[in-house]
């Protein structure tokens, strides 16, 4: 009997154990992929998310290693912030910025979750010069590692501000779609392979190949 019942006992704290990463903080609520599950979702798919604990931002897979640290929610001289951050399949794709005395640097990584290998990093714009600010708006990502964004930068001098729409197919470089001073830097939408944002007001329209 005292056999059966340590047992018992063992077997409820395994599963306890288990289920403690990927059940639901809330009954009805999605699954959890991986992580804390106390944790604040930052973004995820089925199979991967990027969740927030304290001020440090992670990501997993459900068939990953572990969790890798993407950098912080908030920016700090330090160390680099990551956000905005967009999640397909098992990969992520999120604004990575570093900041100093009179600059403001940002690009654009393509990390996969599973071993946290980084595919891909761009600039996040084209037109970078001395006491610049750049900041990333908004990204999207495709399960392939396709990936779009819209990334804003201003400079002291004649250049004055920009603001870009900007993509890359898997293992591609990076092109500038669009630009000019009307886009929404928050606006950028993913549809399937269609990208969208907004433009003074206007819905503009590109395809992510």
């Amino acid at each position: 009997m005292l056999v059966a019942m340590v047992a018992f006992l063992a077997a409820c704290g395994s599963s306890s154990a288990h289920t403690s990463t990927t059940t639901p903080v809330h009954p009805g609520a999605p699954t959890i992929a991986c992580g804390p599950a106390t944790a604040k979702t930052v973004a995820a798919s089925a199979r991967a998310r990027v969740y927030q604990v304290g001020n440090a931002v992670y990501g997993c897979a459900a068939s990953g290693r572990g969790s890798f640290r993407l950098g912080n929610a908030t920016h700090t001289i330090k160390e680099l912030r990551a956000g905005p951050v967009a999640v397909a399949g098992d990969l992520a794709a999120y604004g990575l910025t570093s900041f100093g005395v009179d600059t403001v640097h940002a690009q654009v990584v393509v990390r996969r979750l599973t071993d946290g290998i980084r595919l891909q990093a761009f600039p996040a714009t084209k037109a970078v010069g001395a006491e610049s600010f750049e900041s990333v708006g908004s990204v999207v990502v495709k399960p392939d590692g396709a990936v779009a964004w819209i990334a804003h930068e201003s400079s002291i001098g004649a250049r004055g501000q920009t603001t870009e729409v900007q993509s890359a197919r898997a293992g591609g470089s990076n092109v500038v779609v669009a630009s000019g001073s009307g886009i929404d830097p928050s606006s950028l939408r993913l549809r399937g392979s269609t990208l969208s944002w907004r433009d003074a007001g206007v819905t503009r329209r590109a395809t992510l190949r």
